[in-house]
């Protein structure tokens, strides 16, 4: 589990750091065609790819790449990170991404995003296109399985064939004694508790189009003395005990919020490289000011 952290940590660090080094690299491309900045892009992608195989001990299998069509095509990825952002970058020529309007107002990161004319949708549309979700969480073909026999004293009690999919459980007996199975998530306890108050799901008036997600939520620590009341909505997500609780669906006729829970033992990392980033180019201005200034007394 260290091991896995100081990987963690260490590939955090290095990917801003990365990506600050291509940032400044590129800046000559403002100047130059769109191809350029998307070169510099693809660049970026597979340093990033190569470090995460080379420090992370995580090798990525793109399969179906042959099925690419040629011309002009839309993928629509999952998105559920940042790595698809970078890791399809390199098998398209000159792609166009759709994003939020927002990422073109980070300092020279956004600036490239323009010059790259990237599509950007604002977080909010007015006919809340952006951001609905369906009245049941998705379910995925690709689902964990597994077929279990029971034994007891040579005899076979019974064999089932469990799915997280279903998670029904299954009810046998055994001898005397009444027993069930279910094939679900792992669970893990806290000290913590999290009770849903109200679950709103808004809708433009006279339409079904959605307008907003949101869960109430009041939160219990007593090993903390701690309960007030959280509100959780897109982009707009939980911070407790080092988890993350983001708004990811909803279910039973707007009775039952889906809740993902993210930990990010890195998540300072970011902010870090970036203030090492901003302190890095203050010295390095400071230094040429200062060399200004005296030649402008000397002469």
């Amino acid at each position: 589990m260290v091991s896995i952290f100081l990987r963690s940590l260490v590939y955090n660090v290095l990917f801003y750091l990365l990506l600050a080094f291509w940032v400044i690299l590129g800046i000559p491309t403002y100047l130059m065609p769109r191809w350029a900045i998307m070169n510099i892009a693809r660049y970026w992608a597979r340093s990033s790819i190569w470090m995460l195989r080379v420090i992370c001990n995580v090798k990525v299998e793109y399969r179906g790449l042959e099925k690419i069509p040629k011309g002009p095509l839309i993928v629509a990825s999952k998105h559920q990170s940042m790595w698809e952002t970078f890791a399809l970058l390199q098998f398209f020529d000159q792609p166009l991404f759709i994003l939020k309007r927002e990422l073109k107002w980070i300092p020279f990161f956004g600036w490239y995003l323009i010059k790259s004319n990237m599509i950007g949708i604002p977080h909010r549309m007015p006919d809340g296109s952006i951001g609905s979700m369906p009245d049941q969480p998705a379910t995925s073909g690709n689902q964990p399985a597994a077929s279990v026999s029971l034994m007891q004293n040579g005899q076979q009690i019974g064999s089932w064939s469990l799915a997280s999919g279903f998670p029904q459980p299954i009810q046998f007996r055994a001898g005397p004694k009444p027993f069930t199975i279910v094939l679900r998530p792992k669970r893990y306890y806290r000290p913590f508790s999290i009770t849903l108050e109200e679950f709103r799901h808004d809708r433009y008036a006279g339409t079904e189009i959605a307008k907003n997600f949101s869960s109430k939520v009041r939160l219990v620590d007593p090993s903390v003395h701690e309960n007030r009341e959280a509100l959780i909505f897109m982009n707009h997500p939980l911070r407790y005990a080092g988890l993350t609780f983001y708004q990811a669906g909803f279910g039973n006729d707007d009775a039952t919020t889906v809740l993902q829970v993210m930990k990010n033992p890195s998540w300072l990392v970011p902010y870090i490289s970036c203030g090492m980033m901003a302190l890095g180019l203050v010295i390095q201005f400071g230094m040429h000011l200062i060399s200004f200034v005296r030649r402008r007394v000397i002469a």
